[in-house]
């Protein structure tokens, strides 16, 4: 269940997709890394922002790259037809990756928008330790333009489908950004019961789960596979 969404990624697998199910390292593997990790969690300042970035997101881009990488040599994928996806804290890892790598061809990025400046004001204290302050600070400035997703956009390496259960500023960031720069990019905003409710981060809606799978499918499919319908 850690691994995927509320919907199964064996359903790609059924479909003629390589599927591979890729954890996250834990804090708890290495002693420097778990101070590292308590530094973003704890919200201090222990760790300098470059090196927090560098092992957290950073790290999950050359990971997935690795991996990918391991598997192309092996004959088993095809490197022009390589997709991501990720919801929550893996929407983090797809969102930062699309704008470091140039591996991947389209992304899947689930309910996120952490990384991004108008968080900010909600989120000052984890945003000090990952940037070293404010985006309005030009001495933090440079790390925003290192990593945050939205400030890379030139960089985008593919198609981009942005899925959302509430309308945050900081959701649609990564979208307005990619448009501007005539990236292909999607962002959908899922309902709740009713016009006076959002849809939750777990997609308690069962058919908003149904309707999430089946619009991921279509996406990789236009993207990876070609199909037009």
């Amino acid at each position: 269940q850690e691994n995927q969404w509320e919907y199964p990624a064996q359903l790609f697998a059924e479909r003629g997709y390589v599927v591979l199910l890729i954890n996250v390292p834990f804090s708890t593997q290495s002693a420097d890394f778990k101070a590292i990790y308590d530094t973003w969690v704890n919200e201090t300042k222990d760790r300098p922002p470059q090196e927090v970035q560098d092992r957290i997101w950073l790290n999950d881009t050359a990971s997935f790259e690795d991996a990918v990488s391991e598997l192309i040599s092996a004959g088993v994928v095809d490197p022009k037809r390589v997709g991501i996806a990720g919801y929550s804290r893996g929407s983090q890892s797809v969102n930062v990756t699309m704008t470091q790598s140039q591996m991947f061809r389209a992304a899947s990025s689930g309910d996120g928008g952490y990384l991004e400046p108008a968080f900010y004001q909600s989120l000052a204290g984890s945003y000090d330790t990952v940037y070293g302050g404010p985006p309005t600070d030009p001495a933090a400035l440079p790390n925003y333009l290192r990593m945050t997703p939205s400030l890379r956009g030139k960089k985008a390496c593919g198609a981009t489908l942005l899925q959302m259960a509430n309308p945050y500023p900081a959701s649609i960031d990564l979208y307005t950004a990619l448009r501007a720069v005539q990236v292909a990019a999607q962002i959908s905003l899922y309902p709740g019961e009713d016009a006076a409710s959002d849809e939750t981060h777990i997609f308690h809606i069962p058919s908003n789960r149904l309707k999430a799978m089946q619009e991921n499918i279509a996406w990789f499919d236009y993207w990876l596979l070609g199909k037009r319908d």
